[in-house]
């Protein structure tokens, strides 16, 4: 009887402090089970470039592309960006170096109007362009590559195009699900800046104090059923 009277003050007090976090988790669990992740993604808002056959015989000489470098390269990629082939040279500090494939000149910074013409060529959804910025910081919304292009639409989805300036690249679509999917994450994970991290030491001890919340239920349920009347 004295254990059982522990237990249930451990359950109850327990409870107390982390129940409105297990709900955060169910409730989170619910929603982002849900939500189809394509959706989430914004894929069905950017229509898909076809990626033309690279003649690589055609290009510039990869050789001497490194030859001229100032850098000392670590890693090269040939690929298709939305402005024709282009070489992705990767530097010992991984940052990238883009290059126009066929005449081995640097990629300059995307210029406002381009942009404009990479976005609207991706779009696939019904609004109108609504507002166009250059953004040089990181923020909850998008954590890739910057300086970057925010590219907004007025449509029912406020569906938002982040554009790379280095090279053109498409890096991210952000709409009103995948808001609500991020909210609901940064809930779920307990990282309440960054929305990144699911293992740091509170996200961990909240889990441990739910798991001795659950474990001490289970023991009051069996008590329950099993005490004698």
């Amino acid at each position: 009887m004295q254990l059982m009277k522990v237990m249930g003050k451990i359950h109850k007090w327990l409870g107390l402090i982390i129940g409105l976090q297990v709900v955060f988790w169910v409730f989170g669990g619910l929603v982002m089970s849900s939500f189809p992740i394509d959706q989430v993604h914004g894929d069905h808002l950017r229509n898909e470039i076809q990626s033309k056959k690279l003649n690589v015989s055609a290009f510039y000489p990869i050789v001497e592309l490194v030859t001229q470098c100032d850098f000392e390269v670590k890693g090269i990629v040939i690929e298709d960006g939305f402005f024709g082939p282009q070489y992705r040279l990767t530097d010992m500090q991984n940052k990238l170096h883009f290059y126009h494939a066929k005449t081995g000149l640097v990629i300059e910074p995307l210029t406002e109007t381009e942009a404009l013409t990479v976005a609207k060529k991706l779009y696939s959804g019904n609004g109108k362009l609504l507002s166009q910025t250059l953004i040089t910081q990181n923020s909850t919304e998008y954590r890739k590559r910057i300086p970057a292009w925010r590219v907004e639409f007025d449509d029912s989805e406020s569906a938002t195009f982040y554009i790379a300036v280095d090279n053109g690249e498409l890096m991210s679509v952000r709409n009103s699900m995948w808001r609500i999917f991020d909210f609901v994450w940064m809930l779920h994970i307990m990282d309440y800046q960054q929305r990144t991290d699911f293992n740091s030491w509170l996200l961990i001890i909240a889990a441990a104090l739910a798991l001795v919340i659950s474990l001490s239920g289970l023991y009051l349920v069996y008590k329950a059923f099993t005490r004698k009347h």
